[in-house]
């Protein structure tokens, strides 16, 4: 089984997204979706869950996705655009 999950609110590599509109719009988005009943945090919690319901062998390989071309490293501007 894959389960694929975004992290929200997003990460940042430096602190550029610290306090800008955009990441107080993913806050105020997570919070309404755990009021919903409907969390858009579940990726950090994942594999346990998995465990808790009684799959074994669990493994859970987290990747990093840019958003956009600006990385520096090739790889990761190639996976942005």
């Amino acid at each position: 089984m894959e389960i694929q999950e975004a992290v929200l609110p997003a990460l940042c590599d430096d602190d550029t997204y610290k306090g800008t509109a955009l990441e107080k719009w993913q806050i105020l988005c997570l919070e309404a979706s755990i009021k919903l009943g409907c969390p858009m945090n579940m990726a950090g919690s994942a594999k346990t869950m998995m465990e808790d319901i009684g799959y074994v062998d669990v493994v859970q390989v987290i990747y990093k996705w840019p958003m956009n071309r600006w990385p520096a490293d090739k790889k990761m501007k190639e996976l942005g655009t």
